[in-house]
């Protein structure tokens, strides 16, 4: 999320399930498409974290979608609530390429995060996966 703005339509939630065929549910395509996007996560040397952080001010935190249930670190700025957790906790700094992955032990959702008023604390997951198996960084030419 960037600070105070709301992320593209279809984001925050979508509905995971396909329809085809005129309107029949596909649950073994979703669920095949959702084992995909956790299987590029969930590589050799990946590492899941937990951090709890208390919501002062902004986050300080720009993501992205990556798939129906993770939100890929984008950018951590400068005087938020991420770059006051890091400062603190450099054994659990969130960093670029992070992927979020749950919040309270559930499954992402980006509203939850826009709600917090300061002082709500929130327990997030992470993975961070190998830089040498990391994803291209953001803006490189493909």
């Amino acid at each position: 999320i960037t600070d105070g703005q709301v992320p593209s339509p279809g984001g925050m939630g979508a509905d995971t399930s396909v329809v085809e065929n005129g309107g029949v549910r596909s649950a073994e395509k979703a669920a095949a498409k959702q084992a995909k996007e956790d299987a590029e996560i969930n590589l050799p040397g990946s590492r899941e974290y937990k951090v709890t952080l208390t919501k002062k001010g902004k986050y300080g935190l720009r993501m992205l979608q990556k798939g129906s249930g993770h939100w890929r670190v984008h950018e951590v700025n400068a005087g938020g609530t991420v770059a006051d957790h890091n400062a603190d906790h450099p054994d659990l700094a969130i960093k670029v390429d992070d992927y979020l992955v749950g919040i309270g032990g559930q499954k992402v959702t980006m509203s939850v995060l826009e709600k917090a008023e300061d002082g709500v604390v929130l327990e997030l997951t992470f993975v961070r996966v190998p830089r040498s198996i990391a994803p291209p960084p953001f803006g490189a030419a493909g």
